[in-house]
């Protein structure tokens, strides 16, 4: 009995089987080709199905080995000690690591900045010609073969040097951040699954994976889209039902034994799932427009200034914005235009550290809707963490407690506006 995280309501004890969990384990040792050869470095917490599935009995199944990171401080640390060949990991440990390579570049010599900048563009250039199966030339194939000698050698050793897939799951991934990983030639997997499917539902396959989807149906699952573009489940992997919730389990599989996730979703050309957004965080603006915030929050969490971003919405004329910036980045930033640093809640308030954000903001969501734009924002001196309870376990946001915890900043937005 496992207890969904309770990011939209009220938390539920799931009924999972040991039927239930095999069939997740199977298919998931037949997807990745998971055996005794492999190493993983476990530090997503064992109470999320996630981790409990894919990072400890599917090991045990396959005879793996599992190394437990000591603390979440240590884990860069583990991983370079144990040189592990799998990682399971949530996306926001993913722009974590991310975030802390870029501020290490940005913040270091000017050559290093060139040298990643190069890397990138070298590397993402290479993987639109591997893709389209076309050559590369002497002088391209060169300049990838030496800034992968400089600089993605150095990437790699990050994760030990071994690391032959890297499986992301529990909360939608960034299409940008996933296109940089993969075009640095690391085998970063999506997946998608709930508590109540224990937890895989689908994943993309090893060396064919596509940025944007989830992937195909593990063993056994059946997917159908049904109404209001909800993604249906049915499986070996569906839970029994809610305990003590015979009404809300009713309500979660239908008589033909189809489970309602609450997700929206489509499938690509190649019969890969796309999520597209969750029924329960959608927004619907004062003005009728429906909104996920998902996607919003992504594109905004890309800036290197910006740790975590909320966006809120629901029944108000325009979205506005949570934000936490990247203090140490942020803090550079203000050395450089000679803004004192000393106190963190006054520096965000500061006109210049105000027009980066609205500039960043601007700038990442150049592409989305007019209605989709974020038109207020508030600077938050303090993370969203699991300790203070605006985080789940997985690292998901816990929205209504965030909304709750900042109404009067959040109604201030709006009055001011």
């Amino acid at each position: 009995m496992v207890y969904t995280s309770g990011t939209t309501g009220e938390p539920k004890g799931t009924m999972l089987t040991h039927g239930n969990i095999l069939s997740n384990v199977r298919g998931a040792v037949e997807r990745f080709g998971i055996s005794e050869k492999d190493t993983l470095v476990s530090f997503l917490p064992l109470c999320h199905m996630f981790e409990r599935t894919c990072g400890y009995y599917t090991m045990l199944f396959a005879g793996a080995a599992i190394a437990y990171a000591e603390s979440l401080d240590s884990i860069r640390a583990d991983i370079q000690a144990v040189k592990p060949t799998l990682l399971i990991v949530v996306p926001r440990v993913l722009e974590k690591v991310y975030n802390a390579v870029v501020e290490k570049v940005m913040t270091g010599s000017a050559l290093g900045r060139r040298l990643m900048l190069a890397t990138l563009r070298t590397y993402s250039k290479t993987a639109r010609l591997r893709a389209k199966g076309r050559p590369w030339g002497f002088w391209l194939g060169l300049r990838h073969w030496l800034l992968g000698q400089l600089v993605v050698r150095k990437l790699k050793a990050l994760g030990g040097g071994r690391v032959r897939l890297i499986v992301s799951g529990g909360a939608p991934l960034d299409r940008r951040l996933a296109r940089i990983v993969r075009n640095l030639e690391f085998d970063l997997l999506e997946g998608y699954g709930l508590t109540e499917t224990s937890p895989v539902v689908c994943s993309a396959m090893p060396g064919d994976n596509k940025v944007g989807t989830v992937g195909q149906p593990l063993p056994g699952v059946e997917i159908r889209i049904g109404e209001a573009d909800e993604v249906l489940v049915r499986g070996p992997n569906v839970m029994k039902g809610y305990l003590n919730k015979p009404e809300e389990t009713s309500k979660a599989i239908d008589k033909d034994g189809w489970f309602h996730t609450g997700d929206q979703g489509r499938f690509d050309s190649s019969g890969n799932l796309i999520i597209t957004g969750r029924i329960k965080e959608l927004i619907v603006t004062a003005y009728g427009k429906n909104i996920p915030p998902v996607p919003v929050e992504q594109a905004i969490a890309c800036s290197e200034y910006v740790e975590q971003a909320m966006v809120i919405g629901d029944r108000r004329p325009f979205l506005s914005a949570l934000i936490v910036p990247g203090r140490l980045v942020l803090e550079g930033f203000a050395r450089d235009k000679g803004i004192p640093t000393q106190d963190f809640g006054a520096l965000l308030d500061h006109p210049e550290v105000v027009s980066l954000y609205r500039n960043e903001i601007g700038k990442a969501l150049e592409n989305f809707a007019k209605y989709e734009q974020v038109r207020a924002f508030r600077l938050l001196p303090d993370p969203f963490t699991v300790e203070n309870g605006l985080l789940t376990p997985s690292l998901k946001m816990r929205r209504p407690r965030i909304e709750l915890a900042y109404r009067s900043h959040i109604d201030r937005m709006y009055q001011e506006s």
